[in-house]
């Protein structure tokens, strides 16, 4: 059995494939087999042996491929291949929960067979068949998305609020972490979010600092790491929440960034880039000159990083300042390159 879940937004996918993952736990507490892979730590033998070695007691096993857009072309060979050979779109026993990002509007299909064959699934969403699902969002869709994170975090959220948040014109993952933030204030005060308060939080924060990104970038590329994260520090010495807001500008900074890159790899000029990106020009003159020293495949990898840094603090793994200083790092050594 394969679920395939694909769109623009990879915090999208991994919540669908969490929800799938949750669902077979609870469905097979103690039978079955869990195996999780990335481009960083997927290992061709380990897929090889969680495909073809079963248990006398009949295991079953789910086995999750997250963001296979950025797994080399030898790796997603060894996936297809094992797909076919073991039959694995009808297999009873063994499911495979694969997620995938399309950030710059390429046609995956064109890049490996493996996405032909993911593409022929069907639309559906439930576990009694092989399928496929966009994880896309409409504005309807990403209104109800709004509504019942909120729901699920105990934050009341009046219609204007809801609102406020959709003119934020941030990504998913953003937003998420801006509804964190007024749960984590509201459960400080003991009250509910007021107009005020959105402002104090939510747009005094994303004001907070696009200067204060392009500064500690414009550190990295000069080879001065340390002053990058002497930036961060001080907005967190500030206030503790800036967290939020400083993963969710790294956020913004790496999105435009992949706009930028993606047109220039087109042959756009200046002038044209600031056409379609819709932003200013002194900003795309910043992206252009940061788009010199890394490739796209480099720039999707820092994004996938975030993501999973993200997801990391959300969950209690890591702390705000760590995950920073391993982003950071991770950027300086491609710089170098």
């Amino acid at each position: 059995m394969i679920y395939y879940f694909y769109g623009k937004e990879r915090f999208l996918n991994q919540k669908k494939a969490q929800e799938y993952t949750e669902k077979y736990k609870n469905k097979y507490p103690a039978s079955l087999g869990f195996y999780a892979f990335g481009v960083e730590n997927f290992l061709p033998d380990e897929m090889e042996s969680a495909v073809k070695t079963l248990s006398m007691f009949g295991e079953n096993k789910l086995i999750v491929l997250q963001s296979v857009q950025d797994f080399p072309g030898e790796n997603l060979d060894k996936i297809h291949n094992l797909m076919k050979e073991n039959d694995l779109i009808n297999h009873k026993n063994i499911f495979l929960i694969f997620t995938a990002e399309n950030q710059t509007g390429e046609d995956l299909s064109k890049k490996h067979d493996l996405f032909k064959t993911l593409e022929a699934l069907t639309q559906s969403a439930n576990l009694s068949q092989s399928s496929k699902q966009s994880t896309d969002l409409s504005p309807v869709k990403l209104r109800a998305f709004i509504e019942d994170e909120a729901n699920r975090l105990g934050l009341k959220l009046n219609s204007k609020l809801i609102s406020l948040l959709l003119q934020t014109g941030a990504d998913i993952s953003t937003i998420a972490n801006n509804l964190q933030m007024l749960s984590d204030f509201q459960a400080q005060t003991n009250r509910p979010i007021e107009e005020k308060d959105f402002a104090d939080l939510i747009e005094n924060h994303i004001v907070l600092d696009e200067n204060a990104i392009f500064r500690s970038i414009d550190a990295i590329a000069s080879g001065h790491a340390s002053q990058a994260l002497d930036i961060f520090y001080a907005l967190l010495q500030k206030d503790n929440e800036a967290i939020y807001s400083i993963w969710g500008m790294l956020g913004y900074f790496l999105r435009n960034l992949i706009i930028v890159r993606s047109l220039l790899d087109e042959g756009g000029e200046k002038e044209e880039i600031i056409k379609k990106s819709e932003l200013k020009p002194f900003v795309v003159q910043k992206y252009m000159e940061f788009s010199k020293n890394l490739k796209m495949d480099q720039i999707l990898k820092l994004h996938t990083l975030l993501t999973d840094l993200d997801v990391k603090i959300k969950t209690g793994q890591i702390d705000g300042q760590t995950a920073l200083e391993l982003f950071v790092s991770k950027v300086s050594s491609m710089l170098k390159k």
